[in-house]
């Protein structure tokens, strides 16, 4: 799908992209390694620990286990740290490292105690950019975290940094340049470059060669019990007469099964919780010629980073960053038309009280680009804007809300 800008004054179709400018940065080699800067590494990642410790004093280089966040408060308070540069690199194949987020989340709640503090996020290849394909899709949860944290606690300077190859030189080019310094909005860092993304109204140009829906096409929407989804089941049963095999964390969808027949299509329901890989893997094993996949599954559970309990952060997590790559697993190297990925304008725009909606977002946007960049499938994300009358959000606490921040409601129509 490619991205073209428009006049402000076609607003009954406009969309937005996301746009990269690309500014020459000064190559750097030395690290900042005074007494006031700590670099955190997760405990499980010990090459990422290893080639860290070949460039900087060892006093500066710090394991995080699950239970360390009171270690580092101490750190801080004690020993004058004023920064604090968390580095992961998570292989996709491993999954989400639940016990490596949680030590983190717990690290940024204990330091939330403090006041002024400089916290750099690096990943590498987390995002999609037109720097690189994307490899380490886990990593986009620490950098959605982040993202809303610079939101919640404004005394702090958050910067999200995902290299675009793990070295010494791209690594004090980041953390020594001022275009790092964004409000926590990522930036990408390449060899003398920095990547900076803006949203940019455009319209949807369509892609020769595109198959779209096929009449009678065999599509998989996950998350089908939702308002978008089971909108989205019942416009394929009338529009294309399509069979669908529907899933969700429910036990049964016996109405919207109801009314796909009637609509003319045809539906089977599968119970599935997409943060079971094994179960995951089970359903394309009995469904192996689906033409098309959507993932419409989210949770929400609305607090912000201070006030936010562990659980609501790993229930966010699972169907959209468990569940997404869990799915990219199951469905890597198998013939489809497309994979299609909805998600949210959250990955975008932060807004405080949803960094663990934020983080899942940003991580489904990842592994779409991984699928697309790196596995080769045509993988299409939508980041959704607010839908005031179908779904999750669709009440009158949400739509004030929305009202507050000058966000208009997306119609079923």
């Amino acid at each position: 799908m490619n991205f073209e800008p428009v006049p402000y004054s076609h607003v009954e179709s406009m969309v937005y992209g996301p746009h990269w400018e690309r500014i020459s940065i000064e190559s750097e080699s030395n690290l900042p390694t005074g007494s006031g800067c700590l670099y955190v590494v997760p405990a499980a990642q010990q090459e990422t620990f290893a080639r860290l410790a070949a460039w900087i004093p060892a006093s500066r280089l710090y394991r995080l286990l699950l239970d360390d966040g009171g270690k580092i408060l101490h750190l801080v308070q004690s020993a004058g740290v004023e920064r604090i540069v968390f580095v992961s690199r998570t292989p996709w194949l491993d999954g989400i490292d639940n016990d490596s987020i949680l030590g983190f989340f717990r690290m940024i709640k204990a330091l939330s105690k403090t006041g002024h503090l400089r916290l750099d996020i690096v990943t590498v290849n987390s995002i999609s950019s037109p720097a690189a394909a994307v490899t380490h899709p886990a990593d986009a949860v620490y950098m959605g975290l982040a993202q809303t944290l610079a939101q919640e606690i404004t005394s702090w300077d958050v910067t999200c940094i995902s290299l675009t190859a793990f070295s010494k030189v791209q690594l004090a080019s980041a953390l020594n340049s001022r275009f790092s310094l964004n409000g926590g909005a990522p930036v990408v860092i390449s060899e003398g470059s920095c990547w900076r993304r803006r949203m940019v109204p455009a319209y949807l140009a369509e892609e020769a060669g595109a198959q779209g829906f096929r009449e009678q096409g065999s599509y998989l929407i996950i998350g089908a019990n939702g308002g978008i989804g089971g909108m989205l089941a019942r416009y394929l049963a009338r529009r294309y007469k399509a069979n669908l095999i529907l899933a969700g964390r429910r036990a049964e969808a016996q109405t919207l099964i109801r009314d796909i027949e009637v609509l003319g299509g045809h539906a089977v329901y599968e119970q599935l919780d997409l943060s079971d890989p094994v179960a995951t893997q089970s359903i394309f094993d009995r469904h192996p010629n689906m033409n098309g996949v959507v993932h419409s599954a989210l949770v929400l559970d609305d607090a912000s980073v201070i006030n936010m309990g562990e659980a609501s952060l790993m229930s966010v997590l699972r169907p959209k960053a468990h569940g997404t790559v869990n799915l990219a697993k199951a469905i890597r190297g198998r013939e489809m038309d497309f994979v299609l990925l909805f998600s949210s304008i959250q990955s975008y725009i932060s807004n405080p009280g949803q960094a663990n909606y934020t983080a899942a977002c940003v991580c489904k946007d990842a592994v779409g680009g991984l699928l697309r960049d790196a596995l080769m499938m045509n993988a299409k994300i939508i980041n959704w804007g607010f839908w005031g009358n179908v779904g999750i959000v669709a009440s009158e606490t949400y739509r004030e809300r929305m009202k507050k921040l000058e966000i208009g409601s997306i119609e079923a129509e």
